[in-house]
């Protein structure tokens, strides 16, 4: 229907404007027309809305001094309907804050994102997450040990999510997949492309078997390095409990432990790697009281799950879209 494709137009130029924060958008998304479009808009009308300055501006993108936070609404909705047609040709899609779909543990947080991209499918939301993380240069009984645990998490019907990234994440993704359970990631990236590159084979494989790739960041958007850290609240977010597997001091792992720990999350570690010359992080979360775990099972029982094959990989037949498109 029209209507529908004009709000899905209007949000995907709304989330291409780079100086409104996410819970901006979603306050625009809640009131405006998507019919009208942003070019109805004017940045005082904005400031009038959100009820707050937006900072220096220029009113063209030809101005003097026009910068990121020029207004240029013909550029974002220019831009949206190419998002849209490639969504439409695509199999991806997306869910916005105010869509039933939209992840609820994920609306829950003190940040949502306004938009989800995701490949695949999105999270069960009655089935809770295991979030597992760890460093991209880990030593080998820190692969070992993230594949063996993410393993029996699948085993247990316990879906996991990580980061897709090389080292620890990319491990724990292939011992749930392994095992033949589901896994999601969260990316730094438009969910067009995958990062790192090498991970394509990996990427498609999940959503190939019920899981997926999931993102705030539109079509498009190169793996910046402070998007990582961003989309480390989001994988805090959606899940019921982090384990750090194998962690320096200085690891990204641990801003997503932090971020758990503001959402009210448990943060486990992996009783095995604590020792580990590379899990300096993991023995300061252990100290701050982090729970060490050398199996599931306990996990398993205070959330109530149990083997289930509905969690398990599906037959690739059933999901006959190929998601090699766009990457």
């Amino acid at each position: 229907m029209k209507g529908d494709r004009d709000r899905r137009r209007f949000r995907l130029a709304l989330d291409r404007v780079p100086f409104l924060r996410a819970r901006d958008k979603i306050r625009a998304d809640s009131v405006l027309d998507p019919g009208a479009g942003l070019s109805v808009l004017s940045p005082e009308r904005l400031e009038t809305l959100l009820g707050r300055r937006l900072g220096p501006r220029s009113r063209s993108r030809t101005a003097r001094g026009a910068g990121p936070l020029a207004w240029t609404p013909v550029i974002w909705e220019t831009q949206a309907e190419k998002d849209l047609e490639w969504f439409e040709s695509s199999g991806a899609d997306f869910r916005a804050y105010g869509d039933p779909e939209y992840p609820p543990v994920l609306r829950e947080t003190s940040r949502p994102p306004f938009l989800v991209y995701y490949r695949g499918e999105l999270p069960d939301p009655e089935t809770p997450l295991l979030g597992m993380v760890g460093t991209r240069y880990p030593t080998g009984r820190g692969l070992a040990e993230a594949e063996r645990l993410a393993a029996e998490a699948a085993r247990l019907g316990i879906p996991v999510i990580s980061g897709l990234a090389r080292g620890i994440d990319a491990a724990c993704h292939r011992g749930s997949l392994e095992a033949g359970g589901r896994t999601w990631a969260v990316l730094g990236c438009g969910i067009d492309s995958v990062y790192p590159p090498r991970n394509r084979d990996l990427a498609a494989r999940m959503i190939r078997t019920g899981g997926g790739l999931l993102s705030e960041y539109p079509p498009g958007t190169e793996p910046l390095r402070y998007h990582f850290p961003e989309r480390n609240r989001i994988l805090a977010g959606l899940c019921r409990a982090v384990l750090v597997v194998e962690a320096p001091r200085d690891s990204g792992a641990l801003i997503t432990a932090d971020f758990a720990l503001e959402e009210g999350r448990d943060v486990l570690v992996a009783e095995a790697c604590l020792e580990s010359p590379r899990s300096e992080g993991c023995a300061r979360l252990y100290a701050d009281g982090a729970r060490a775990v050398s199996d599931l099972m306990e996990l398993a029982e205070e959330w109530g799950s149990s083997p289930d094959r509905r969690y398990a990989a599906r037959d690739g037949s059933l999901f006959a879209q190929t998601t090699e498109r766009g990457w």
